[in-house]
């Protein structure tokens, strides 16, 4: 099997892992992974309570996050392409 990124590899580890176990379903926490585009592969089923919805992965439309809407803590609105996700594979760095 070859895969064309290590985010791809990852997905295909997790999917195999889940299949077997349902240890991620246990997880107290939301826990999703993304191709370096950004696009969402695989989530967790409390990341699909947080986001209210369950989008399709691998869904090119879906990046960097699977919720329609985002908020900062402020309350304004943010854009997928602005969350520390997009902000972490564009430069390398986090920040809040």
């Amino acid at each position: 099997m070859k895969f064309s990124s290590d985010a791809d590899e990852v997905f295909h580890y997790l999917q195999a892992l889940d299949q077997k176990s349902n240890i991620f379903s246990l997880l107290p926490m939301a826990a999703y992974v993304v191709r370096a585009d950004g696009v969402v592969v695989w989530y967790n089923a409390r990341a699909a309570e947080l986001w209210g919805r369950k989008p399709a992965a691998g869904d090119t439309d879906e990046r960097f996050c699977g919720a329609h809407t985002l908020y900062r803590a402020d309350g304004s609105h943010m854009a997928h392409c602005d969350t520390p996700v997009a902000l972490a594979l564009s430069t390398g760095a986090y920040r809040a």
